[in-house]
C-alpha cells in the first residue's frame, strides 16, 4: 500500500535539509480569459505554448501552457549505467522467468538514451533477437499514438513576502498525454543487426613479369719492372770458370676498377677504383676490392655489389752465357768458354678476380576468391577494404568477388583484406548504426631465394592467416519479440522526463538570481501539483511523484511507517506504509511560521490541513491520531520511527523508477543527511 502526504499553502516550517513528501493541494486560478498574447518557446525537446492572459485570482496574472511532447529523445535526461549481464541474452532470473535487464538505474553515469543506443548498435554477436526484441519495443516508445490529453493547473509558490518577483505570478497548465496506444508492431525497417558467412579460396599466383639487376666491374692494368736489388759471385777469367748473378726486380702495377650496375636493361657507373701499386718480386695482390651500391628495385631498394682484384706471384728466369777465355797455367796458355750465368725474379700476374652479382625478382599477380552471404539486417551494404586503403561495396545479399593484386618479390607485403557489414535503422530523429565486424583475412608472402653462381633468384610463395568469423551465431534465426508494454512504460518515462526537464528549466528561466537556493523548493512545489491532479490512485501518484522529483535531482528517502486509516474512524486502524523524504536544502524565508510539535521525545506532529481535507472534499481523505492544541487540530502517526529534527537519515540520489521492464533499480549508495527542520504535511491511502 502505497501512502502520499499533502501539504497546507497557508502553513509552513523551515525546512534545511530534508522535506517530507508534501502533494500541493491548489483548487483556485481556474477561470481564465482575455488572451492578450501568443507565443511559442522551445525548451530542449518539447514546445511550450504561453498564453498570457489576466487572472482575477491572487496575484497570477499570466498563463502559461506546456503541451508536453514526450519522445524518445528525453531519454537523454534520464541517468542510469550498464546493467552487470553478460551478453549475448542480458537475461535474469525474474520471478522465475527470464527476463533481459539492460539498464542499471541505481547509479547515475550516462543518459538512458545513451546506453538504449549503445545496446542498438552491438552486432549480431553480442546480443540475440530475443534481447534485441527488447530493445527495440523500448524504441517503440516513438511512435505512441495520443488518443486523448488532459490537463492540470499547477501554481508556483511566491518567494518573497511581498510578492514582488515575476516568477510567482505565472500558473501553469500542463497538457500531457493521458490515454495512447502503443504499435501494434515494430517499425516497418526495423530488423536484427546484420551478420556475414564468408568462404574463401582457393588462394593463387602466377608470375607477370621479371625485373633484372646485376653488378659488374672492368679492370685494367699495365705493369713496370725495375731492378730493386742484385748481388753476384764467381769468376770468368779462365775457361770453365762460372759467375751467378741475382737480379730482383719488383714491379709498379697501374690498375683501374670500373664498377657497373645494369637496372633492368639500363646501365650506369657507380664507382672507380685506381691506384699504381708497387709488386715485389716474390709476388704479392692487388685487392680484391668490393664496392657496393645501393640500387632501385620495384617497390624497394636494395644493395649490390661487385668484386675485383689481381693477383702476381714471383716468377724466376735464368740465362746463360758462355765468354771464351784464355789463361797461362803451369807455363800452358789454356783456352775455352767461362760461364757467365744470371737468375732474374719479377712478379707476374698470376690471376684476375672479377665477380659480378646478378639477382633477379618477380612481380605476381594473387587471386584470392571471396563468397560472402548476409544475413539479416535492413538494407546492410558490406564494405571489403584492401589494405585499409582501397574498399569495395556491396548492397546485395550474396557477394562473390575475387581479390586480386599484384606483388613483387622485392617488395613483399602482408596484404589485409578487412570485411564489414553495415546497416542503419532511425528511431524518428535517430540514426542507430550496426556493423558485423568479420574480421580480417591477411595473404602472406614468404621469401623463397634460389642461388646458382652469383646469381640470386628471389621468389615468394603465399599462405592465408585468418581471424575471420566464418559463420554468424547460432542464434540469428531465432526471432524477435515485440513487447508493447516496453513501449508504454518508457513512454510514461519520456513524459516524466519531459515534464522534469522543462520545468527546471522554467524555473531556471525565470526565477530570480537571489532566490536560486529556492530552485529546488519550487521544482517540488510544482512536480508534487502536477502529480496530484494528474494521476487519479495513490500508487500512481506514489510512484510518479517518487519518479519526477528524483529526475529534477532532488535526494530522496523512503521511511516505514504505520498510519492511521481515517477512513474508519472511529475506529483505530493503522496501515504499514512508506513515507517519502525529499532533500531540498531551503525553503523560502516566508514559509517560516508554521509551528511543528514533539510531544513525545522524538517523535513529530505533522500538522494537517483540517478544513481543506474535510469542507473542500479533498479526493483523498487526511489520516493520523487526532490531537489538539489550543484551536488548532491536528493528527500524528502511531509508531516513534519517524525521523525527526536531528537524526540521521540515508538520502539516495538516483532516478526512483523502480518497476520498468528491463531495468533494475537497487536501493545503493545512499547518503547520510541530517534533518534539521521538517516542512508540515498530511499522509493519505487510496
Amino acid at each position: 500500500m502505497a501512502n502520499i502526504f499533502g501539504m497546507d499553502i497557508r502553513r509552513f516550517s523551515v525546512l534545511f535539509i530534508a522535506l517530507i513528501i508534501i502533494i500541493a493541494i491548489f483548487n483556485s486560478f481556474r477561470n481564465i480569459q482575455n488572451i492578450q498574447q501568443n507565443y511559442n518557446i522551445s525548451i530542449n525537446t518539447n514546445t511550450i505554448e504561453t498564453e498570457n492572459l489576466p487572472s482575477t485570482y491572487y496575484s497570477y496574472i499570466y498563463n502559461k501552457s506546456i503541451y508536453l511532447s514526450p519522445n524518445i529523445n528525453d531519454l537523454k535526461y534520464v541517468y542510469a549505467s550498464f546493467a552487470d549481464v553478460q551478453p549475448p541474452n542480458y537475461t535474469l532470473d525474474v520471478q522465475n522467468y527470464k527476463i533481459p535487464i539492460f539498464f542499471n538505474l541505481s547509479v547515475r553515469n550516462v543518459s538512458l538514451l545513451s546506453l538504449l543506443i549503445n545496446y542498438l548498435s552491438r552486432n549480431a554477436s553480442m546480443i540475440t533477437p530475443y534481447a534485441y526484441g527488447g530493445l527495440l519495443s523500448i524504441a517503440s516508445s516513438a511512435f505512441m499514438n495520443i488518443t486523448n490529453q488532459s490537463s492540470v493547473i499547477i501554481t508556483p509558490l511566491p518567494l518573497n513576502a511581498n510578492d514582488t518577483e515575476n516568477y510567482s505570478k505565472f500558473e501553469i497548465i500542463i497538457i500531457y498525454a493521458k490515454n495512447f496506444k502503443p504499435p501494434a508492431s515494430f517499425q516497418k525497417g526495423w530488423s536484427y543487426p546484420p551478420n556475414d558467412n564468408i568462404t574463401w579460396g582457393p588462394l593463387s599466383s602466377e608470375i607477370v613479369n621479371t625485373y633484372t639487376l646485376t653488378a659488374y666491374v672492368i679492370i685494367t692494368y699495365s705493369i713496370n719492372y725495375f731492378l730493386a736489388s742484385s748481388n753476384s759471385h764467381g769468376s770468368l777469367s779462365c775457361p770453365g770458370d762460372h759467375r751467378y748473378n741475382y737480379l730482383y726486380y719488383d714491379a709498379n702495377v697501374y690498375y683501374a676498377f670500373y664498377y657497373y650496375v645494369n637496372e633492368n636493361g639500363s646501365t650506369s657507373l657507380y664507382a672507380v677504383v685506381s691506384n699504381t701499386q708497387t709488386i715485389p718480386y716474390t709476388g704479392g695482390t692487388i685487392g680484391p676490392v668490393t664496392e657496393s651500391t645501393t640500387a632501385a628495385v620495384p617497390g624497394n631498394s636494395i644493395n649490390v655489389q661487385a668484386t675485383a682484384g689481381l693477383t702476381f706471384i714471383e716468377n724466376e728466369t735464368e740465362t746463360i752465357q758462355k765468354i771464351y777465355r784464355s789463361c797461362n797455367e803451369s807455363n800452358q796458355t789454356i783456352a775455352g768458354n767461362a760461364y757467365n750465368i744470371t737468375y732474374k725474379y719479377y712478379p707476374i700476374l698470376s690471376s684476375i678476380t672479377n665477380i659480378s652479382n646478378t639477382y633477379i625478382f618477380y612481380e605476381y599477380n594473387v587471386t584470392l576468391p571471396l563468397q560472402i552471404t548476409v544475413f539479416n539486417g535492413t538494407n546492410p551494404t558490406t564494405h571489403i577494404y584492401e589494405n585499409s586503403t582501397h574498399a569495395i561495396n556491396f548492397g546485395a545479399r550474396k557477394i562473390n568477388v575475387n581479390i586480386s593484386y599484384l606483388v613483387w618479390s622485392s617488395a613483399p607485403e602482408i596484404y589485409s583484406i578487412k570485411i564489414k557489414t553495415n546497416d542503419t535503422i532511425n528511431i524518428t530523429t535517430l540514426y542507430i548504426n550496426r556493423q558485423w565486424d568479420a574480421g580480417i583475412l591477411n595473404i602472406i608472402p614468404n621469401d623463397v631465394v634460389q642461388t646458382s653462381g652469383s646469381s640470386y633468384y628471389y621468389y615468394l610463395d603465399f599462405s592465408i592467416e585468418s581471424n575471420i568469423v566464418k559463420s554468424p551465431p547460432t542464434w540469428i534465426d531465432e526471432k524477435m519479440i515485440y513487447n508493447k508494454y516496453a513501449a508504454i512504460d518508457y513512454f510514461y518515462l519520456e513524459q516524466n522526463a519531459s515534464l522534469a526537464t522543462t520545468l527546471m528549466n522554467y524555473i531556471k528561466d525565470t526565477i530570480n538570481q537571489s532566490d536560486m537556493q529556492y530552485m529546488k523548493f519550487e521544482y517540488f512545489v510544482l512536480a508534487s501539483q502536477y502529480v496530484m491532479y494528474a494521476f487519479n490512485t495513490s500508487i500512481e501518484a506514489w510512484n510518479n511523484l517518487l519518479e519526477l522529483e528524483s529526475m529534477g535531482n532532488i535526494s530522496w528517502a523512503l521511511v516505514n511507517a504505520k498510519i492511521l486509516n481515517l477512513s474508519t474512524y472511529p475506529n483505530l486502524r493503522y496501515i504499514s506504509g512508506l513515507l517519502q523524504f525529499y532533500n531540498i536544502s531551503r525553503i523560502p524565508e516566508i514559509y517560516n511560521s508554521s509551528i511543528y510539535f514533539n510531544i513525545s521525545g522524538n517523535n513529530e506532529v505533522y500538522l494537517v490541513d483540517i478544513y481543506n481535507a474535510y469542507y473542500e472534499q479533498w479526493d483523498r481523505i487526511p489520516f493520523g491520531n487526532p490531537y489538539s492544541f489550543g484551536n488548532i487540530s491536528f493528527y500524528t502517526f502511531q509508531n516513534t520511527s519517524i525521523p525527526y529534527v536531528g537524526e540521521e537519515i540515508y538520502f539516495y540520489n538516483a532516478d526512483f523508477i523502480p518497476e520498468i521492464i528491463y531495468a533494475i533499480f537497487s536501493y545503493s549508495n545512499p547518503s547520510i543527511a541530517e534533518i534539521t527542520a521538517i516542512w508540515n504535511g498530511t499522509a493519505w491511502i487510496s
